[in-house]
């Protein structure tokens, strides 16, 4: 009979602090560069002229004009935001849209929701329109 003999464990290397070194400053690179686009999306992406349309007993009907300045076509979540004089928040949405083709104007339509029914005596701002942007920071 053949006597096998116990293979050798190979010893575990710990990774050079060089290696951490460089993985540490790509992450920070990489945040850095993701926020200053952040910022330039707000650039590229312009909302005029945001309207309340019609109002009903349970929901708000508004026209926004979304201008885009790039030579490409976007699709990016956007939230709208609508308050009240009495309270914060009536009513919000995240929607997806494509925006518009490269370098066009045009104006969209959103039916938004209300959370609560309206008082007599309160009354809607105009809307706020930002583009979306999920993050963990």
């Amino acid at each position: 009979m053949a006597i096998i003999a116990p293979t050798v464990a190979k010893r575990r290397r710990p990774v050079p602090v060089s290696v951490k070194l460089l993985l540490l400053i790509a992450v920070v690179v990489g945040i850095s560069i993701r926020g200053c686009y952040r910022k330039q999306e707000k650039r590229i992406v312009q909302f005029h002229s945001p309207e309340i349309v019609e109002v009903s007993s349970n929901t708000v009907e508004i026209l926004i004009s979304i201008k885009n300045t790039t030579p490409r076509n976007l699709e990016k979540p956007l939230y709208i935001i609508i308050n009240s004089n009495m309270r914060e928040k009536v009513c919000s949405r995240i929607t997806s849209k494509r925006l518009i083709k490269a370098n066009t104007d045009k104006r969209y339509r959103f039916v938004l929701t209300l959370e609560h029914p309206l008082f007599k005596e309160e009354k809607l701002h105009p809307p706020l329109v930002e583009i979306f942007q999920p993050s963990i920071f």
